[in-house]
């Protein structure tokens, strides 16, 4: 949810489902660039995870090497589609400032990884490192806004999603 968070443990049950081929946690951050009008959508992830649940979304086997090792290593690491980049004039090793002011929290990315997307709308994100989130906002500790899951065969969505809502059916 991008207002709600969930505690990160619900992850456990997800990853022990056998249709689970990958799964990731975001959360919306709501960053503004600049200015308040600079608006865009951007996330707080789990890095590697994020690159396997949206391999084909991001392009993962066109991003060289290095550039996957320097934003999975870089803290302060970030992804960035291509339009977007275009859009700022953005390119690798660029630092961007990005302000919440859901989190009042201001960070400092550095961009890592420039994608092209399967589609123009794929290319419009920033994501970065969850846990920069988590370890500055205490009551994000342990927490995420969403799971998003890639499943091994389409067909099994049905019954996953039924078990996975018969699973949190009294979670609050």
């Amino acid at each position: 949810s991008f207002t709600n968070v969930i505690p990160e443990s619900y992850g456990a049950f997800l990853r022990a489902q056998p249709e689970i081929e990958a799964i990731t946690q975001f959360q919306w951050f709501g960053g503004e660039y600049k200015d308040p009008k600079n608006f865009f959508a951007n996330f707080a992830v789990e890095k590697e995870t994020y690159l396997k649940v949206y391999r084909e979304e991001v392009g993962l086997d066109a991003i060289p090497h290095e550039q996957i090792r320097d934003f999975l290593t870089d803290g302060n690491g970030c992804a960035v589609g291509q339009s977007l980049a275009a859009t700022y004039g953005w390119k690798v090793g660029d630092v961007i400032p990005l302000r919440s002011p859901i989190f009042n929290l201001p960070l400092r990315l550095n961009v890592r990884v420039i994608y092209k997307g399967k589609r123009q709308s794929d290319e419009l994100a920033l994501v970065f490192d969850i846990k920069q989130l988590q370890e500055a906002v205490p009551w994000m500790k342990g927490r995420v806004g969403s799971f998003i899951v890639r499943v091994k065969n389409a067909g099994d969505i049905p019954k996953l999603c039924e078990r996975i809502d018969r699973n949190f059916a009294n979670a609050s």
